[in-house]
């Protein structure tokens, strides 16, 4: 009987070997639980309990499925829905899988898994013992062993930036309404390529020129006249323009004679590494490299050699639709970091080999740019002391992110926004110098003669540190001893010029563009709306007028006739200008580029209607004493036909504030007004009736 029953499970163990089973959501969200919980104690200690997954999500792969599993605390893990493949395709550790917004490149990398996890189902394809291995592993998953699946070799993500190849970054790209922000895509090749050259800092100024003709006509870069300032270029660009960022992918993009498109700009990639060394100095090791050519093993090694030297790489991947992005980490030897070059959108760690050797090759097209570092005069290293006028950006000791810096430096940087700014803060990314030996001051003001922020030294990271006005100056002095260095980036707050519509009542007073001689802001739109109340004209004269010209525009219009009364721009100082009618309007528009110090004007007004005369008009007389007024003001009121009357007492900025009752009026009427708990100023009294309208100055005093 024994041996019976051991027959039978002999048969169906073997039976189970004869195909893959399927995997559910909820197994596939218990493999990635286990999986994301093991990963992340590679790096740091973290509670099995705070590792929840919060949904589970299918991805159609054809005859299979693969399973998104975000969880509560961030991040995501790709887990096939297969026994046949590997269980985890990619992970992130921030952010969450949407299905929307997908960058291209991973949507072309996602396309290369599901036509594996098809081609696994639908051939039926065994899982090797290896695979099977895996599985168990994270079936089985015991968070207090789980050092089985800890990852020992490593090396986090050398890029900190989050690019992108859509507007604001193709500012310089040829303009075409049917891409982004008006211009065409600057194509993911540019952007892989300029991530990298970010990197490195490298270099300051380009060499030779190219022009090729495009689709939308010939485009030239002079490399070898084109300087490159990385200070001024962000992790991010943010909501604003950014020159230097879009430069830089511009220029990559003309390099490798980008295809231009509205719906997608495409290029080589061996075109790519061709103007890196020639245009752009990098070193003459640089090379295109295909998976193809390589074993598994063979390519993980390449890869993982640039990274462990701290050399990022521009990639490509499946098949032949051209997508690049950048590798720039690895957890193990399977799984590597690929910053997608999409506003860091799904940047994560993704399997690179083929997701079961029995399977069909689908790791075919894969290439990498290895060697990609810089050429000959490099590292430049600090020297004297670097101003940086924008409102953001970054700076660092001048070695670079993997040479260390020298004995003898003795550099400054200083924060002077050229922009109205607050919220001056200092934000450390690395920080490595030889302990009480090399130091890093930070001071409070433009220069080291101001109040000292901090002084560090070591390799402890810096606090974030605020300067209580709108200049910070950093000081670093080395010794004989040497570190890896320090990087920094810092932010601020652009205080705010001009926006929207403003009302102004006054008769008279003084308006600018609220730069106060600093340059104004560019893609402004501020409004000005004069109105005095009983204005027949208004007179417009100009202190001072700079902005950019043809481009910034200061329009006056007569805002009752709806006419333009004049459009100005440039340095010259406008004439004088009346508005012949009770309210003028003013218009201040700047682009996106260039600006001026602004301008500044008074006006004054004309008023009529509230002279001393007793007369509205037709039959109806008014009079109304003393004026100065104390505590009551008498009103008379007459008319020799009956006629309604309404009245009001107001401010100048035209709030009401007293209306007396007055029903109508047939002879002589008196309306004694108590002004006792009024204020003290001027004020208007307004009145209207059948036989027309009016309105008097009173002033009251005490």
């Amino acid at each position: 009987m024994f041996k019976k029953t051991l027959l039978i499970l002999t048969a169906i163990a073997f039976s189970c070997n004869l195909s893959a089973g399927n995997i559910d959501a909820t197994d596939a969200a218990k493999a990635a639980r286990a999986f994301m919980h093991s990963r992340l104690n590679s790096t740091m200690q973290v509670d099995f309990s705070s590792v929840n997954p919060v949904g589970v999500s299918t991805i159609d792969a054809g005859a299979g499925q693969i399973y998104a599993v975000n969880f509560s605390s961030g991040g995501y893990v790709l887990v096939a829905g297969t026994e046949a493949s590997v269980p985890v395709l990619g992970y992130a550790f921030e952010g969450s899988y949407t299905g929307e917004s997908l960058p291209p490149s991973f949507v072309a990398w996602m396309e290369g898994y599901k036509q594996q996890v098809n081609d696994l189902v639908s051939r039926n394809v065994l899982p090797t013992a290896e695979i099977s291995e895996k599985w168990t592993s994270l079936m089985n998953y015991h968070p207090e062993l789980q050092n089985n699946l800890r990852v020992t070799t490593q090396v986090s993500p050398l890029l900190s930036t989050t690019w992108d190849q859509g507007a604001r970054y193709n500012e310089l790209c040829p303009e075409d309404n049917g891409g982004p922000g008006g211009h065409v895509w600057s194509g993911c090749v540019a952007t892989a390529m300029s991530q990298v050259i970010n990197y490195w800092r490298y270099p300051l100024q380009g060499t030779g020129s190219h022009g090729y003709y495009s689709d939308y006509g010939y485009l030239f870069v002079n490399f070898g006249e084109s300087t490159y300032d990385y200070n001024q270029m962000n992790p991010n660009i943010g909501g604003e323009n950014n020159f230097e960022m879009a430069e830089i992918q511009y220029h990559c993009g003309v390099a490798v004679d980008m295809m231009y498109s509205p719906n997608g700009s495409g290029a080589y990639s061996w075109d790519a590494v061709q103007v890196l060394e020639e245009n752009f100095g990098y070193s003459s090791q640089i090379s295109l490299e295909l998976k193809e050519d390589y074993s598994d093993s063979q390519w993980a090694d390449l890869l993982m050699e640039n990274l462990d030297n701290g050399w990022p790489m521009y990639y490509h991947g499946f098949g032949s639709g051209g997508h690049a992005f950048n590798v720039d980490g690895y957890q193990g030897t399977d799984y590597f970091h690929f910053n997608w070059g999409w506003s860091g959108s799904y940047n994560g760690y993704y399997y690179l080999n083929n997701l079961n050797p029995g399977g069909n090759n689908f790791s075919e097209g894969q290439g990498a740019i290895v060697n990609f570092i810089p050429g000959n005069n490099y590292p430049y290293y600090c020297n004297g002391v670097t101003t940086l006028t924008r409102h953001n950006g970054t700076l660092e000791d001048g070695s670079g992110p993997v040479d260390p810096y020298v004995a003898g430096l003795n550099c400054g940087w200083l924060i002077a926004p050229e922009d109205s700014i607050s919220n001056l803060t200092l934000i450390f990314d690395k920080f490595d110098v030889s302990q009480g030996v090399d130091v890093l001051n930070v001071y409070d003001g433009p220069d080291a003669g101001y109040p000292l922020l901090g002084s560090f030294t070591g390799s402890a990271m810096p606090p974030s540190l605020a300067a209580t006005g709108d200049r910070m100056y950093i000081e670093f002095l080395t010794s004989g001893d040497q570190g890896s260095g320090w990087k920094a980036h810092f932010n601020s707050t652009i205080v705010s010029y001009c926006s929207g519509l403003t009302t102004i009542t006054e008769p008279e007073g003084t308006i600018t563009d609220g730069s106060s001689g600093r340059p104004y802001h560019n893609n402004s739109v501020c409004k000005y709306k004069i109105a005095p109340e009983g204005a027949t004209s208004i007179t417009i004269s100009f202190n001072h007028f700079d902005t950019e010209p043809a481009n910034d525009l200061v329009k006056v219009y007569d805002y009752v006739t709806q006419t333009l009364i004049g459009s100005y721009s440039g340095s010259e100082l406008p004439e004088e200008i009346v508005v012949p009618s009770s309210k003028a309007y003013v218009l201040f528009v700047t682009n996106n580029d260039v600006q001026g110090d602004g301008w500044e004007f008074d006006y004054t007004s004309t008023v009529t209607g509230i002279e001393e005369n007793n007369t509205i008009s037709g039959n109806l007389k008014l009079r109304s004493y003393p004026n100065p007024a104390n505590d009551w003001l008498r009103i008379e009121l007459s008319s020799r036909e009956a006629t309604q009357v309404e009245m009001n007492l107001m401010t100048t900025d035209g709030r009401v504030i007293l209306v007396p009752e007055i029903q109508s009026v047939a002879g002589i009427k008196t309306v004694m007004l108590d002004i006792s708990r009024i204020p003290e100023g001027i004020y208007f009294l307004k009145y209207t009736s059948g036989e027309g309208s009016g309105i008097r100055k009173v002033l009251i005093s005490r």
